[in-house]
């Protein structure tokens, strides 16, 4: 038994010494006719430095305008999105990569709202910070009983930036 749990942790120190753990964030802001929303995301994650796959977790709260009803509330929707980011081109201290995300409700009942891809460029502002931007959507939507399907958005609805530190 000890011999397997020191061979289950000599893996886990080799696997961690080739990867890297990140933490960070991205802001979005849509601004849309009859509604205003303000996201932030919160990110987490894994990203091994021979296969630049990561994959992270992230939790939304959106606060929304309806200017037709005149009211301002806030609707605290938090959803998971879990993802997984595949650099395909990497420029001196920019990567460009390509995002394959998912989102879904977790409170009141499960909800499942969208699967696509999102292209973004990341820019490494210090050994251990980098910044993001991604704009665009391409996949399978479901926003509500009215609006599902596949289809592309590349409008700034879709676009957030986001701030990284990685460990």
């Amino acid at each position: 038994m000890k011999k397997v749990l020191f061979f289950v942790a000599l893996v886990m120190a080799a696997i961690s010494a080739n990867a890297q753990w990140f933490a960070g964030g991205n802001v979005n802001v849509d601004l849309r006719r009859g509604y205003n929303a303000l996201t932030f995301s919160p990110d987490f994650g894994y990203a091994w430095e021979e296969c630049p796959l990561s994959v992270g977790l992230s939790l939304a709260s959106d606060f929304y305008q309806d200017k037709e009803l005149g009211e301002l509330f806030a609707l605290s929707s938090i959803c998971a999105a879990p993802f997984v980011r595949c650099t395909y081109l990497s420029l001196d201290r920019f990567d460009l990569f390509l995002e394959l995300d998912t989102d879904f409700t977790l409170f009141d009942g499960f909800s499942w709202d969208d699967i696509g891809f999102s292209p973004g460029v990341s820019f490494m502002l210090t050994e251990h910070w980098s910044a993001e931007f991604m704009i665009g959507f391409i996949g399978y939507y479901n926003s509500d009983d009215r609006n599902r399907g596949f289809g592309a958005n590349m409008d700034l609805s879709t676009s957030s930036f986001g701030i990284y530190y990685n460990f």
